[in-house]
């Protein structure tokens, strides 16, 4: 996290007639709703914010298949050319390009889906490791660029929780884009990691998801105010302020909560509690697959 000096807090609200000139997306905030319709339209401006500040990621990961796809390519037309390619060497290549394909369908699939701003859809049975492979589809080539490595460690037989799979995405976004930028701080030698852990509290009927990084960490007036809306350490026009109040938002109505472990240089660690889905929850969840 950045100094004390550094640290930019922006108003609770601004009037209508006086949006800030560079913040459009606060303009469309403004615009009259019931509080279900504001509180969606926060959690959307957040997910698109989330979605430009990954952008570049999800542009190498498409970019790798592509690149296959296009040597196999040259090399098929120039193996033919030459009345030399194999039809056993012609159907791998192909059957790996109808992978890479898929693979780039996926992305832009899922991507349509986390930006679809369709309102909450109703909690149900969710399972936490379906959602942390779906994130890290999107974000895991970005985070190895930025030399980062990313240790996943999830418990046998986890829990479904109860949740909505596109918000608990959003969440998992936020919180590895925040890590990510908080080791970016960090010398450029220096080891940079990222852990996502999941284990089950039965005592406590939930699942326990932990986000650490470890960075520089954030000292005492950072963190108390860490989930306060628009507040932000980044520099002005590099934030919205409403992540990580967007992320307990959407643990809270998932009936969970979160807190947050740091100090100054010992990294940081963002805990999520989260109840485990209900058998009614499953069994509404099983009814809705095709």
């Amino acid at each position: 996290m950045e100094s004390e000096s550094a640290i930019q807090t922006k108003p609770p609200a601004l009037a209508p007639d006086r949006p800030a000139p560079h913040d459009g997306w606060m303009a469309a905030l403004l615009q009259p709703g019931s509080q279900a319709d504001d509180d969606g339209r926060f959690v959307h401006v957040a997910r698109l914010a989330a979605l430009g500040e990954i952008a570049t990621g999800i542009a190498h990961e498409m970019n790798q298949p592509l690149a296959a796809i296009q040597m196999m390519v040259t090399s098929m037309l120039a193996e033919i050319d030459r009345g030399a390619l194999p039809i056993e060497r012609a159907r791998r290549w192909l059957g790996t390009m109808n992978e890479q394909i898929k693979r780039i369908a996926w992305i832009i699939g899922h991507l349509r889906s986390f930006s679809r701003n369709e309102g909450p859809s109703p909690l149900g049975s969710t399972p936490l490791g379906a959602v942390i492979d779906d994130t890290l589809g999107l974000l895991r080539t970005q985070l190895r660029s930025h030399g980062i490595a990313i240790e996943v460690d999830l418990a046998e037989s986890l829990p479904a929780v109860r949740g909505d799979s596109r918000r608990l995405e959003q969440v998992l976004v936020n919180l590895l884009s925040n890590a990510r930028d908080a080791l970016d701080t960090l010398p450029s030698n220096a080891p940079r990691t990222i852990q996502i852990r999941a284990a089950t509290a039965p005592e406590r009927q939930a699942v326990v998801l932990e986000v650490s990084d470890n960075g520089p960490g954030m000292p005492p007036h950072v963190r108390e105010r860490l989930f306060e809306p628009f507040f932000t350490t980044k520099r002005a026009g590099e934030g919205t302020g409403l992540g990580l109040s967007i992320v307990r938002t959407i643990v809270g109505e998932c009936g969970g909560r979160i807190r947050v472990d740091s100090e100054p240089g010992a990294g940081t660690t963002f805990c999520i509690e989260l109840p485990t889905a209900q058998p009614a929850e499953d069994r509404n969840e099983q009814e809705q697959t095709p």
